[in-house]
């Protein structure tokens, strides 16, 4: 007697059972890696001898694990390297290019050509920390450059007695590097509405902390009085404070500082440095991975978000 398991009719009903099985699986199963096309971020940072953009690389990984999205970062070695930056631009352009390029610019005018390759190539751009010059990219992210500028002025005059005049040093970062730009112009146009405030030097010292140490003890060692100093950024204050250390100057005066690291807080807990202006680089990094996540989802973004810019008080810790 022949096995009704193996009649044709029977195959043929476990064929389609089988069949019909298989439809529902792969109606019910996610689609696999394969189908589903995973957004890639490219984030492109200014150096990797700051502690800031540590902090804004943190961030950014932050958003981009809670979002499930895949976040390729890279830096050049040193601050101010706009050739390095170009290189990684165009080596990522001709690999396979990122849904999304988020860039902190080393240079507001050099860096524009790379960004409007990405444009004519239908990638998204967003500018974090410093802007960049035209129109190639969809919006910025960064703290209020030429606000926190004018907040470092306002901190300094708190520290000088107007009744005479009074030698106030400027050190600036690098020409053509928006934030400090904007930050230096800040500072100076509040101080300008003041007679008796003499701008006593403001040279450029570039990315370098040694740089910015020997640029400030030679201007120890030359100016008659220095009353006030600002520092733009994490660089020139370290070298600053360093250099004011190594003079071992008995005169203390107003020194306004730029971004917040243990190293610093503590020098203006003890009476080192009156104030650091600080910004908020987590925070940064966070923001700019969701607004680029905005712009490839086609959502509109603002063109500037301000992630705000606080003066840290030499309070005593608790």
């Amino acid at each position: 007697m022949p096995s009704v398991l193996r009649s044709p009719g029977a195959v043929r009903y476990f064929r389609v059972c089988a069949a019909l099985l298989a439809l529902v699986w792969l109606i019910a199963s996610p689609l696999s890696q394969a189908d589903v096309h995973q957004p890639r971020l490219l984030l492109v940072l200014k150096g990797e001898s700051n502690a800031y953009w540590r902090q804004v690389y943190q961030g950014a990984q932050k958003a981009a694990n809670e979002a499930g999205v895949t976040l390729l970062h890279r830096s050049t070695k040193d601050d101010g390297d706009i050739a390095g930056q170009i290189q990684i631009l165009s080596y990522h352009l001709s690999q396979t290019p990122p849904d999304v390029l988020i860039l902190a610019p080393n240079s507001a005018e050099d860096l524009g050509p790379s960004v409007a390759q990405y444009r004519a190539r239908n990638i998204p751009v967003l500018v974090v920390d410093s802007d960049l010059a035209g129109d190639a990219h969809q919006g910025l992210v960064a703290t209020d450059n030429y606000a926190a500028g004018q907040l470092a002025a306002r901190a300094l005059l708190t520290t000088l007695d107007l009744s005479e005049k009074r030698n106030v040093v400027l050190l600036r970062l690098r020409a053509g590097n928006s934030s400090t730009d904007q930050r230096e112009q800040g500072f100076l146009d509040v101080l300008m509405e003041y007679d008796m405030i003499h701008i006593a030097a403001a040279p450029y010292v570039g990315d370098d902390r040694g740089a910015a140490r020997s640029e400030m003890l030679r201007l120890l060692k030359e100016l008659p009085t220095i009353d006030g100093l600002f520092t733009p950024n994490e660089s020139t204050t370290v070298g600053a404070l360093v250099a004011i250390r190594q003079a071992g100057t008995s005169k203390r005066f107003g020194f306004i500082g730029f971004d917040q690291t243990e190293e610093l807080e503590a020098a203006m807990y003890a009476g080192e440095i009156s104030n650091l202006v600080v910004q908020n680089p987590e925070y940064m990094g966070y923001l700019a991975v969701q607004r680029a996540l905005d712009l490839i989802k086609g959502k509109p973004i603002p063109a500037f978000t301000d992630t705000g810019v606080k003066l840290l008080q030499p309070l005593p810790k608790p």
